[in-house]
């Protein structure tokens, strides 16, 4: 079922029986925008990927992967405790202050950019001595148009946002403006397509218990045709 984004564009205007070539050009748009809300606003597992990252004794920073989106657990291989975050402000305050742990490298970090604006780094607060590995698990920074590397059963997810995105809740029916039973229709698939991606995911990591959507993801879904 793996579609590449013209494939998704055809599906989705198949389903709206809408083959003119704006309503395609906006589909091709809303697509992007629906697969990073889709994947984001759950932080679906299958955008999680474990790496190692060796620090050097020269530097307190390390250079993050290309595609990594935002960290889930930081940890140094040789213990089992997490490594603490704290925001860039409170890390140069404490580092103007001198206030590093004596003796406790890499226990606490930052995340800033490097050279680039497109590099980010880990920045540790106590330098490490020596080399250490320092796993690393991290959501992986999806690519908008990238619907080819989704898992399959995101798909029906991607293709019934676009849908609900485009269809228009309010229609002219003898000059009255009233509720369009097609957008009702449509948001009512979202959220059945939805919910049977949240009990797929539970399901394959075994929880039993429902996990309740974010809620700026509610509010930016409920509000998505102002």
């Amino acid at each position: 079922m793996s579609m590449n984004l013209d494939q998704m564009v055809e599906s989705i205007c198949i389903s709206l029986n809408d083959f003119l070539q704006k309503t395609k050009e906006r589909v091709k748009n809303l697509i992007p925008e629906s697969v990073i809300f889709v994947v984001n606003m759950h932080q679906w597992e299958c955008t999680l990927r474990t790496i190692d990252l060796i620090t050097s004794a020269s530097h307190d920073w390390v250079d993050l992967p290309g595609d990594f989106g935002k960290e889930y657990a930081l940890r140094r291989s040789n213990y089992t405790k997490p490594i603490e975050y704290i925001t860039p402000d409170e890390y140069n305050r404490k580092l103007a202050s001198g206030s590093t742990p004596c003796g406790a490298e890499a226990i606490e970090y930052t995340i800033m950019g490097g050279e680039s604006l497109k590099q980010k780094r880990i920045h540790f607060l106590d330098p490490p001595t020596s080399a250490l590995t320092i796993r690393m698990t991290y959501n992986v920074k999806v690519s908008p148009l990238a619907v080819q590397d989704l898992p399959d059963e995101f798909l029906p997810v991607v293709k019934a946002h676009v849908i609900y995105q485009i269809t228009p809740p309010m229609i002219q029916v003898n000059g009255i403006k009233q509720s369009n039973p097609s957008f009702l229709a449509a948001r009512s698939d979202y959220r059945a397509n939805l919910s049977r991606l949240i009990s797929y995911d539970e399901g394959r990591r075994g929880r039993n218990i429902p996990q309740v959507l974010d809620d700026i993801a509610r509010r930016t879904s409920q509000y998505m045709h102002r």
